[in-house]
């Protein structure tokens, strides 16, 4: 953003630089041409050159002004609507806006695809409001509301804000049509048609008739800013439509080239050059065109800036020996000097040029800006361990976290950011940090008293751990409005205190479950619930929570987490385990969650599957966030069924458990799962609820079972497996009949080599007679072809086809067995005739039809012998429709 800030031209030689690639150069003098990034007054200059523009061209672009006066960040663009179509417009007039001072936004970002579509940074400047000059104005008077108007004799229609529709209680007419701007860009739609008549305030006689569209804005104040009166000559004598017309004020109105041609006349005053011109309409004189100058600022003496060249050359000098020291170094400042001077922030300034009675050099240096690698601890808490402007580190012994310090303050140094407000359990730790700089600036070390407030818990770092302070303020009438707002204040991120917020998370859904109103009181048995619970909220001001996990990078860690539900609860709760180098185990508390079930009842099996997705979610987190990816991890419930589900297939279980099953397997599949009788589970508690006094003396929440610190050996295991009474929600098992199709040989290829189904049989015949000498057959090699024989190839050629395409219907029929309902041929009820043919059955055994029509033979849709069948049928019903060929047809296929 600095860089696209020109500086004007008259102050261009207080902001001179030095150069010298190398100790032997003679130094040349550049001239800054754009703002400087680093200097102390870079980010006024900017924030005040983006808020001028808004002011300056903000009269065009209203809603480009709003947001870059109220919504900008350094230099992000924040802004949002409801509506796309009026966040593109948005867009065009913000983009129109700073084009206008040189700015082009870069790095647009969207939760909508649309909005960024057509996004070209090298083409912006688009602003539909340029349809509005000349700016001409009036007053108009209607029966209950006076509103200004705007005659744009540029636009084709004339518009209307719903404000003055609703006013005057308009009648609208259905129309919706689409406006478009300069450079063909569709804005937005009009929401109807109305129609009104205008008329000057001071004339009631002079009125004009006026259909407009309605939209529900149409443009910013007129004028941008206030303006002072001045006396213009040509307006003396003349009625003026607005008196005031150089006064601030919203435009409701815009009278398009259709009005603007029924009330202009003749008649034009104008004054001296870039003067106001006044125009004669039936409803009095408007007024148009520029009016005032620039407001001129005083500006501060230079003669304060002093000598600074011999301060900037011995700076460039130094710097040339460092450059000639370190090939790198120089490379990388000559190059980005060069392309400074390649995208003219900077000029050289001409030998021949005096020097000016006035003038200053900036002094410059190189900052490099990755310093991660001389600082590895420094720059991994600064990727990993920073929130906004805070940064959280340690180490596993003083030394280490004295090192962490250092480096931290040396990183941030080198690029001009000193740490401030430092706190630590440790006083030896800031030993190096100045008084100044620590929380507590009265002393070295970290008082007793000393608090800090961190994500809603307080942690006392002289001993290190967190506590929660509650301040509720009384009550005298319990609604459920003074009960969310309660809630709302115990804010447990890390759920430390589930077990007690729990509680207040069942009676959230019973108020709701009774479709209680906000300020409804509650009813009896309700009321004394919460008085109950509110009464020992105090007591969880006495509990401590220790902020360390004891967890050191020669220490064995294990991840175990526990899951549990019930009728009113689902709960999950994780641990971590450690292994000394002396074989010491320890475990303690790492976080926990829990979570009111549905109101839909579930089984009990299922709500505990619900425990273990919602334990799988939280563990996957505690593993990322702690970075133990390759860490063991071991999962328990308390459910044996649940259990049975998540170590079987999930293709065994029905919809609902195969759901989740998945979900478990693929998120964490290096965990182990493991069953825990319901009494040693720790989770049990979160389920059901306990009072802060029941809490700090419930041992089982703070580090687990007491077989957790011991052995594997030591470690419950399943004794018994549900039984098959139990409900495992198995998928049923059914028996499919299979029929599987043979691929068969092909049928001889004659078949393929004739068009004619009398020809193919004859031939068949004589191929048939050819090789009958060879079996032996007393039939004779010549005369005519019978017609017996003619019916024998036949029924071989329709034997051969069934075969090649009905094969394994033939085996199962042949076998006895009857068709699977899925196979298409089981509708025919086929058999097979004496002679081995595939026929349909029936009920026609009775009938006097003759056998071939009452039990016809069955042929593949898609053959050969078939498609012969159907054109000799065709020919011999003298080409019959399909009707009489399908006839013909049937008496015998």
């Amino acid at each position: 953003m600095f860089r696209q800030i020109r500086v004007d031209e008259r102050d261009t030689i207080y902001q001179n630089i030095l150069w010298k690639p190398s100790v032997g150069d003679a130094p040349i003098v550049f001239e800054l041409l754009t703002v400087t990034y680093g200097m102390v007054s870079s980010p006024f200059e900017a924030n005040r050159v983006i808020k001028q523009v808004a002011s300056d061209e903000g009269h065009r672009f209203p809603r480009a002004r709003t947001i870059l006066l109220e919504h900008i960040y350094v230099d992000d663009v924040l802004f949002g609507h409801h509506e796309i179509a009026e966040l593109l417009q948005i867009r065009t007039e913000l983009t129109g806006l700073l084009t206008s001072g040189g700015f082009e936004l870069r790095k647009w970002a969207s939760n909508s695809t649309t909005l960024i579509a057509d996004i070209d940074p090298k083409d912006h400047g688009l602003a539909c409001t340029k349809l509005l000059a000349p700016d001409e104005n009036l007053k108009i008077l209607g029966e209950t509301a006076t509103a200004r108007a705007l005659i744009n004799q540029g636009s084709e229609i004339s518009l209307v804000t719903k404000r003055i529709v609703q006013l005057l209680r308009l009648p609208p007419k259905k129309s919706s049509i689409s406006l478009v701007g300069i450079g063909a860009q569709k804005s937005r739609r009009t929401k109807g048609l109305t129609t009104f008549k205008v008329r000057p305030h001071f004339d009631p006689e002079s009125e004009c008739e006026v259909s407009a569209h309605i939209l529900p804005k149409l443009t910013g104040f007129i004028s941008s800013i206030q303006l002072e009166k001045c006396s213009w000559p040509q307006l003396q004598g003349l009625q003026l439509v607005d008196e005031d017309f150089l006064s601030l004020g919203p435009i409701d109105i815009i009278l398009g080239a259709n009005v603007f041609a029924q009330i202009i006349e003749d008649g034009i005053r104008k004054g001296e050059k870039n003067s106001l011109i006044a125009q004669r309409t039936k409803i009095g004189w408007i007024i148009s065109g520029p009016h005032g100058s620039a407001p001129s600022s005083e500006e501060d003496p230079v003669s304060k800036l002093g000598d600074s060249w011999a301060k900037a050359m011995w700076m460039v000098v130094n710097l040339a020996k460092r450059l000639n020291n370190d090939p790198n170094y120089a490379k990388s400042y000559s190059d980005f000097m060069t392309e400074y001077e390649r995208l003219h922030h900077m000029t050289p300034v001409p030998d021949s040029e005096p020097e000016p009675q006035y003038a200053y050099y900036l002094p410059h240096h190189g900052l490099v800006v990755d310093e991660g690698e001389k600082y590895p601890r420094a720059g991994k808490v600064l990727r990993k361990v920073r929130y906004v402007n805070d940064v959280f580190g340690g180490g596993d012994s003083v030394c280490q976290a004295q090192d962490i310090v250092k480096q931290l303050t040396q990183l941030c140094m080198a690029g001009g950011f000193p740490f401030q407000k430092w706190v630590s359990n440790h006083p030896a730790i800031l030993e190096s940090v100045p008084p100044e700089r620590k929380v507590e600036s009265s002393s070295v070390q970290i008082e007793d008293a000393t608090v800090v407030h961190a994500l809603g818990l307080w942690w006392k770092p002289s001993m290190d751990t967190f506590h929660f302070t509650i301040n509720l303020p009384p009550t005298t009438v319990i609604i459920k409005r003074s009960i969310l707002s309660t809630i709302a204040k115990l804010f447990d991120p890390l759920g430390l205190i589930s077990p007690v917020i729990i509680t207040a998370k069942i009676l959230i859904q019973e108020l709701w479950s009774n479709k209680l109103d906000l300020d409804d009181p509650l009813p009896q048995h309700l009321s004394a619930r919460w008085i109950q619970f509110i009464d020992q909220l105090p007591e969880l001001s006495r509990l401590t929570f220790p902020r360390w996990l004891s967890f050191q990078s020669d220490r064995k860690a294990e991840i175990h987490g526990f899951c549990d539900a019930s009728q009113l609860a689902i709960s999950a709760v994780v641990y971590i385990r450690l292994i000394t180098t002396e074989g010491e185990i320890l475990s303690s508390l790492i976080c926990s969650k829990t979570k009111v079930a549905p109101l839909k009842r579930l089984t009990i099996p299922r709500l505990e599957l619900s425990g273990a997705v919602m334990l799988t979610k939280l563990v996957a987190y505690v593993l990322l966030v702690l970075e133990m990816k390759n860490t063991p991890v071991y999962m328990w419930t308390d459910s044996a069924i649940t259990y049975i589900w998540i170590n079987g297939h999930p293709s065994r279980w029905k919809d609902f458990v195969q759901n989740r099953v998945c979900f478990i397997q693929e998120t964490l599949p290096q965990s182990v799962w493991k069953f825990v009788p319901g009494k040693d589970n720790p989770a049990d508690c979160t389920t059901r609820g306990l009072i802060p006094l029941q809490l700090s003396e419930h041992s089982q929440w703070w580090t687990g079972l007491q077989w957790l610190q011991r052995d594997l050996s030591a470690w419950p295991q399943l004794i018994q497996s549900p039984s098959q009474k139990d409900n495992l929600e198995e998928r049923p098992t059914t028996k499919v009949s299979i029929v599987t199709r043979i691929q068969s040989a092909e049928p001889w290829n004659l078949l393929d080599k004739y068009s004619s189904l009398t020809r193919l049989l004859r031939i068949t015949v004589w191929c048939l007679r050819a090789v009958s000498p060879f079996k032996k057959s007393s039939d004779s090699l010549t005369g005519p072809i019978t017609t017996h024989e003619l019916e024998a190839v036949k029924s071989y050629w329709v034997k051969t086809v069934q075969r090649s395409s009905f094969q394994q219907e033939l085996t199962v029929i042949s076998e006895g067995q009857a068709l699977p309902k899925s196979n298409p041929l089981s509708r025919l009820t086929p058999f097979t005739d004496s002679n081995g043919l595939l026929r349909i059955g029936g009920r026609l055994q009775s009938s006097l039809l003759p056998t071939t029509t009452k039990y016809p033979l069955i042929l593949p849709r898609k053959s050969s012998f078939t498609s012969l069948i159907i054109s000799d049928a065709h020919l011999r019903t003298m080409h019959g429709g399909t009707q009489v060929t399908l006839a013909f047809i049937r008496n015998e296929y």
